[in-house]
């Protein structure tokens, strides 16, 4: 999202563009109009010797047009700021749609700080680009050439030495701009990583008190604070060296006017009111080049902002969803894997080889082995979290890939290993939005899972559980919990990671029959290395490297 990726958001908002070009124009207008009321006044009354009485309704004119000039200032702002959260709210809303629909894996959405820090303040970042920078580009674009055009008729020597002139700021702008843009990149990863860790350290404050390693992190905060303040600090210091400048150029083009109509005026060659006309014109002209140091310095730090947020949508991409097919959910499909192979984003190693196996329709089949073989890249394969590199994946015979991501969702039940709890009631969690849960299913499906102790809470299932309540449940309880969702509403498949890990012998002996119960109509589909877990299943595939060792 460079510097055209910017403009181009405001194509669906064109009306309000136009609409800020003529609220420009017309205060170019009345900006013209006052300064030649005004050298009309000073030469009627100082050289024809009218009378103040005389010359009110021409005051009254100008007062006038001076409100009309000063009211003009607020719908200006009103417009570019209109714009500037339209233009935002359309970003988050496609940050979001990339979001949710973007491979799980993808490297671009595992930090929630950098997330945080992505939706908020490098958003906002973009609002000085349509505040600042947009309202000033279109004052170069308006003013400049209506007063240049203005002066033409006005007078032609001047105008000569505005055009001489105009072309100074830019190119100064250009030489400063090459050191800002590193600069602001730099400003911006400091503050991406001073959210990202802050983030961080919020969620692990109760490990680190426990282990008493606080004092360490708060160090490297500080360090991470002082470092993003001293990159502020560095922008802030071009930002007031450019400005220096272009003040400095500006007050000097203007006295080189100055001087110019002065020698005129003396020897005859310009009219009194030409002269104070030109005088009053000439500071306006260059306002706009005056402004825009801030303006181009709002700019680099907006196109700062757009960088990270292209950064993110080109590592986050959507995932491609095949249209539905209409096709019936079938009970108990079988599932085959066919020399199938792929690989994590970003790494070379293949996190399957060439693996194949066949889950009966209705059986419960294992997948065993070490850490990293590749348990879990089944699963996500099956999710659609991820893509193969080759081979292919049949659901009863029919390629997953041909799939819609909704059918995938009405076939596949996923229990994870890390199961998330929503800030809500215990029955919202169980249900998860799903019509025609009744209390009576949500207490079976909470007893099936061991999860007898949580009926007899004060409030039953009305008790708000998740993080941020007072009623906390250990990570068994969650997985056990994740089982019973699944086991409201069961899906031809079942994919079950890990589920037993960390309960008790009779805890675990509950849900493995509760698994069992599920085995005929269902396949189950379970990763576990626990030897009395994999005493269920009819079939237990043991990965090794991402292959198929034994079965």
């Amino acid at each position: 999202m460079e510097k055209a990726a910017l403009l181009r958001e405001i194509k669906p908002h064109k009306a309000l563009l136009r609409q800020l070009g003529a609220v420009k124009g017309l205060a170019g207008a009345a900006t013209l109009s006052a300064a030649a009321l005004t050298a009309e006044l000073l030469d009627t009354v100082l050289q024809d010797s009218l009378s103040i009485e005389k010359a009110v309704p021409l005051l009254m004119v100008l007062l006038f047009v001076l409100s009309l000039r000063a009211g003009l200032t607020f719908p200006a702002k009103r417009l570019s700021c209109r714009l500037s959260l339209s233009v935002q709210e359309n970003i988050r809303r496609r940050l979001h749609l990339s979001l949710l629909h973007a491979s799980p894996l993808a490297p671009a959405i595992k930090s929630g700080g950098r997330l945080s820090a992505l939706f908020l303040e490098t958003v906002d970042g973009l609002d000085r680009f349509f505040t600042v920078c947009l309202p000033g580009l279109l004052e170069l674009l308006v003013l400049v050439p209506f007063f240049l055009l203005s002066m033409l008729f006005i007078d032609l020597p001047t105008a000569l030495l505005f055009l001489l002139t105009l072309p100074i700021a830019p190119f100064l702008l250009y030489l400063i701009g090459r050191l800002t843009k590193k600069r602001s990149e730099r400003q911006w990863q400091q503050l991406q990583q001073l959210d990202s860790r802050f983030a961080e350290l919020l969620r692990g404050i109760p490990m680190l008190k426990l282990f008493n390693r606080s004092r360490e992190q708060q160090c490297i905060i500080q360090k991470d604070s002082e470092a993003f303040s001293q990159a502020s600090l560095d922008v802030l210091e071009l930002a007031f060296l450019s400005s220096f400048i272009l003040e400095l150029i500006t007050t000097l083009a203007i006295a080189l006017i100055a001087v110019s109509i002065g020698l005129r005026l003396i020897y005859g060659d310009v009219s009194f009111f030409t002269a104070f006309w030109v005088l009053l014109l000439a500071p306006e002209f260059y306002q706009p080049l005056r402004q825009s140091g801030t303006a181009f310095h709002a700019g680099m730090e907006a196109l700062s902002a757009a960088r990270e947020l292209e950064s993110f949508s080109a590592a986050a991409p959507f995932l491609q969803d095949a249209p539905a097919t209409g096709i019936g959910s079938p009970k108990a499909p079988a599932v085959r894997f066919s020399k199938v192979s792929c690989r994590y984003p970003q790494r070379q190693a293949l996190a399957l080889n060439e693996l194949s196996f066949m889950a009966v329709g209705g059986s419960i089949t294992a997948l065993a082995g070490t850490s990293g073989s590749g348990k879990s890249t089944v699963f996500s394969l099956l999710l659609g979290a991820m893509q193969p590199s080759s081979g292919n994946i049949e659901l009863d015979g029919q390629p997953l890939s041909s799939l819609s991501s909704a059918e995938r969702r009405t076939f596949i039940t996923y229990v994870p290993q890390e199961p998330h709890l929503l800030t809500a009631s215990l029955r919202e969690n169980l249900s998860l939005g799903r019509t025609g849960c009744t209390d009576n299913m949500l207490c079976q499906a909470l007893c099936a899972a061991g999860l007898e102790e949580l009926l007899s809470l004060p409030a039953g299932l009305d008790t708000d559980m998740g993080d941020g309540t007072t009623c906390l449940l250990s990570t068994g309880q969650r997985r056990r919990l994740s089982l019973a969702r699944a086991l409201i509403h069961p899906s031809p498949v079942l994919l079950l990671d890990e589920i037993t890990t960390g309960l008790d012998a009779a805890a675990e002996k509950q849900i493995l029959e509760a698994i069992c119960s599920l085995a005929g109509e269902h396949t189950i589909l379970l990763a576990s290395h626990r030897p009395t877990t994999l005493k269920i299943a009819d079939t237990v595939i043991w990965l090794d490297a991402g292959k198929e060792a034994l079965t």
